[in-house]
């Protein structure tokens, strides 16, 4: 039997092989993993539907597969042949017989007659949906792509997969260009792609293909950029006394407390009194959706790209409890350990690039979200006080809203809470 790639779920269709766990000629049980799959920022494991032999690994690591794509063949001896579909299938087929045969004879003798005999043994109707051949092939137009993708374009009415942009390994149509022309054309639009002058003329080029992983993140921030009317505003936090305060209830705790779980401590608390900081716009509704729950993504940097695990309910949690939820999803992310359940549902979302040198800059609101902050890097300042000047330690802070659901002022005094409390971080301690 073919074991095929299942659905992804949350609207996503492929993936790319990370690894693959078996080799032909290897007996596994049921459920047991066959391949690891990426796709969106998470892994997934695809299991063994029955228990078997392995006759055939149709995938290698780095491949992207689709919904439907054979991975793997397996043989499970005399249930190999009894699959249900087809079970299904015979019993549809006499379904039919026994549904003609009642038509034939309920039928009136004169329409008997007069009617012509239809053919006693028709042709069988080729198999609608044939089992998908795992490896990309050429259409007419000379483009490759894959079984599904040919499918569905088909079904969608794209028959010269030519005028698709490729950006598949070795120039494979993948299922995502797809979807990228059909949308276009929808739009009346030309693809970004044709916009690109021929770079090759001025020197040498090398093409390569995006990561899926980084092609989901340009998928991301280009919708929440283009759904969403960005606001970036600016205010300091005076940080001259935090080192001492972060001493003290490290020691209490007995463990480091880093300046993101500080944050995003203090943003959960604002986040529960600035209520529209945790809203949603459902412009097709005319509504405005207010979460009841603060949960808190956190912006993480990978060797695959960035990813943003959540902090969930972090208004009930002290600031001990945050810090080490924060740097075990940190770890799990870096590790390539997280799951997409562990990547959704953010209210509100923290990136610290202060590490990296950065002080101000314009982070892009992820949808469905209405806001974000950014974390510069803290660094001493003269600054007036009284009636002279006197050096402080200053953290910039940069925060992007969607301004349908947040005005300039109710943004301004959301930023300056934030900013206060952090000079304050005694009292989220529990």
């Amino acid at each position: 039997m073919d074991v095929k790639l299942p659905a992804l779920g949350e609207g996503k269709d492929t993936g790319v092989v990370l690894g693959v766990l078996v080799a032909e000629g290897d007996e596994v049980e049921a459920d047991q993993p066959l391949i690891e799959i990426e796709t969106d920022k998470a892994t997934a494991e695809v299991p063994a539907p029955r228990a078997g032999t392995i006759t055939r690994v149709a995938v290698a690591r780095g491949d992207e597969v689709s919904t439907g794509d054979v991975v793997a063949t397996l043989d499970v001896g005399e249930s190999d042949d009894d699959d249900p579909h087809d079970d299904d299938q015979d019993d549809d087929d006499q379904d039919d017989d026994e549904s003609r045969e009642r038509a034939s004879d309920e039928a009136p003798d004169d329409e008997e007659t007069d009617s012509p005999d239809p053919d006693p043994d028709p042709d069988p109707d080729p198999d609608p949906d044939p089992d998908p051949d795992p490896d990309p092939d050429p259409d007419p137009s000379g483009h490759v792509a894959s079984p599904s993708v040919r499918k569905l374009a088909r079904e969608l009415g794209v028959d010269d997969l030519s005028r698709v942009a490729a950006t598949g390994h070795g120039g494979v149509v993948t299922l995502e260009d797809l979807k990228s022309h059909v949308r276009h054309a929808l739009r009346g639009d030309d693809e970004p792609t044709s916009s690109l002058p021929d770079l090759s003329r001025w020197g040498e080029v090398e093409r390569r293909p995006l990561p899926a992983l980084r092609r989901a993140i340009a998928e991301n921030v280009t919708r929440s950029w283009e759904m969403i009317p960005h606001v970036t505003q600016g205010d300091e936090a005076d940080v001259t006394d935090l080192s001492d305060a972060l001493e003290a209830i490290e020691a209490r705790a007995e463990r480091t407390v880093s300046p993101t779980a500080l944050v995003v401590a203090v943003v959960a608390r604002a986040l529960r009194r600035f209520e529209s900081m945790r809203s949603a716009v459902d412009p097709a509704a005319g509504q405005l959706i207010v979460r009841d729950y603060v949960h808190v993504g956190v912006a993480v940097d990978t060797e695959r790209g960035l990813l943003v695990p959540v902090v969930r309910d972090a208004d009930t949690r002290g600031l001990v409890e945050i810090a080490t939820e924060v740097e075990r999803l940190a770890q799990r992310a870096r590790e390539g350990a997280l799951d997409a359940e562990q990547m959704q549902g953010a209210a509100f979302t923290v990136t610290n690039l202060g590490g990296l040198g950065t002080t101000t800059f314009t982070p892009i609101v992820p949808w469905p979200q209405v806001g974000i902050l950014g974390v510069g890097r803290m660094a001493p300042r003269v600054v007036p006080d009284a009636d002279e000047l006197t050096t402080r330690t200053l953290l910039p802070l940069s925060l992007s809203y969607d301004h349908r659901a947040v005005d300039g002022a109710d943004a301004a005094r959301f930023l300056r809470w934030i900013c206060e409390a952090i000079e304050r971080p005694l009292t989220l301690v529990a």
